[in-house]
């Protein structure tokens, strides 16, 4: 049996449950690129609209976190 997000719909699993379980699945950073992924690979498969900006956002937050940590430490960088 696969266990595996790439094989299965969120949607499927959370039938019943709790909309903010249903968001916080819908927005988890490893389904956003599966299925921006499957957007591009696959033509009879699309995505709304909205999961590209959580695409964006997701990749910008590594970006963002990167450059505070550098900031913060750049007095000791070189200074060995």
């Amino acid at each position: 049996t696969y266990l595996s997000g790439v094989f299965y719909s969120i949607t499927r699993f959370t039938e019943g449950a709790p909309a903010w379980v249903q968001f916080a699945l819908q927005v988890n950073p490893a389904h956003v690129y599966i299925e921006l992924t499957r957007d591009i690979l696959m033509e009879s498969y699309t995505v709304e609209g909205n999961l590209w900006g959580w695409g964006v956002g997701w990749a910008l937050v590594p970006i963002w976190f990167a450059f505070i940590i550098f900031w913060r430490n750049e007095e000791k960088y070189g200074r060995g």
